[in-house]
């Protein structure tokens, strides 16, 4: 019994042996052959070449649409709305008229102070022709002057109170949605109509204080809309504001864009990116390549079949990537899976690696604001 038991390990174990033979030469032969030299036996270990490619930072933060100007149109006094002069959503230019309020009592109102300025004005010429001929006084002269003044600022009061019932355009944009009709009594502050001016129009968005530097006057930037899927609108900053909130620690940033369209509406949420630093030639390699160190990190560089460990300065990551600051050159064959069987001089047999991207993404960096 013993020695049949005996019979069937050493089968077993010349099964496994043969296993492992087939695996390195059938299997460890397909990939990158090319980097192992022909006939060496090693230790199969998944690598791909570090490359060369353009680091990218972008800031990218949610932005709130409005209106480079905006107003809701309404009326200095009170009255009887008789007309209306636009149509809802259109496009208005300054001065153009809104509405008309009655004028009747108003005209009448100032037919009246110019009656009053007129008599004011022959009692002050008398006053002046009796005091010249020694017939009257100084004071009678002075109080009917006082009374030309008077009657004179109560006939700009009331011209300019009838002015007020013509309303016009501050601005030109375009019009929102009339929320009154003919015939509406208005008292003074109800709302007629909004005017949007939209074209440029603002985004308002906040970025976290140590990105700071980052920001700079005249500084393009990119909004997307769900609206507008696949669209980008160019943008400026256009200011920054010059206190930072203690709540979050992050600055409000103002850009604008041209919006000549008329597409983006205020109100509307949009994606602004921003281009933060940009690096040409910059190395990357997997992140699976790098191997950590209580020292300092490290990838298993492949050159003829051998392995060398090589420390590696790190960068930034970005997307599945490392950037290698020193260490490693473009073109270098670096192992990505298999590290933890390997030693210094180890002896391998590179695969293809099962996931290599073929360039880092540009890194993104999300801020949530409140």
């Amino acid at each position: 019994m013993k020695k049949l038991l005996s019979l069937f390990s050493t089968v077993a174990v010349l099964a496994v042996i043969a296993a492992a033979y087939w695996w390195v030469t059938e299997r460890g032969g397909s990939g990158i052959q090319a980097r192992a030299p022909g006939g060496l036996q090693g230790v199969v270990v998944e690598a791909a070449d570090a490359i060369r490619a353009t680091s990218v930072r972008k800031l990218k933060a949610i932005g709130t649409l409005t209106s480079n100007q905006s107003v809701m149109i309404r009326p200095e006094i009170a009255g009887r709305l008789i007309e209306v002069h636009f149509q809802d959503g259109l496009p208005v230019a300054v001065g153009d008229p809104i509405a008309t309020l009655d004028k009747s009592v108003l005209s009448a109102e100032l037919a009246s102070a110019e009656a009053s300025q007129e008599l004011a004005r022959q009692e002050y010429q008398r006053s002046e022709e009796l005091l010249a001929r020694g017939a009257g006084t100084a004071q009678r002269r002075d109080e009917s002057l006082a009374g030309l003044r008077s009657a004179e600022a109560a006939v700009d009061l009331a011209r300019a109170q009838l002015d007020k019932c013509d309303i016009v355009a501050p601005f030109g944009g375009v019009l929102g949605i009339r929320e009154v009709d003919v015939g509406d009594y208005l008292t003074s502050g109800d709302v007629i109509v909004n005017i949007e001016q939209i074209a440029p129009i603002k985004v308002d968005f906040e970025v976290p204080e140590r990105f700071l530097t980052d920001l700079v006057v005249g500084k393009e930037l990119d909004l997307r809309s769900d609206a507008y899927a696949g669209e980008v609108f160019a943008a400026r900053i256009g200011a920054i504001d010059p206190r930072i909130n203690p709540r979050t620690r992050s600055v409000r940033v103002r850009a604008r864009a041209e919006n000549a369209d008329r597409r983006l509406r205020p109100g509307q949420f949009v994606s602004v990116t921003l281009r933060v630093d940009e690096r040409l030639g910059a190395t990357f390699v997997p992140e699976q390549a790098l191997v950590p160190s209580a020292a300092e990190p490290y990838v298993f560089r492949v050159v003829d079949g051998v392995v060398e460990r090589v420390p590696v300065t790190t960068g930034s990551r970005i997307a599945n990537h490392v950037e290698i600051l020193s260490g490693i050159e473009p073109g270098d064959l670096v192992v990505t899976a298999g590290q933890q069987r390997l030693g210094n001089g180890a002896q391998v047999i590179a695969k293809e690696s099962t996931f290599v991207p073929p360039s880092p993404p540009d890194e993104e960096i999300q801020v949530v604001t409140q």
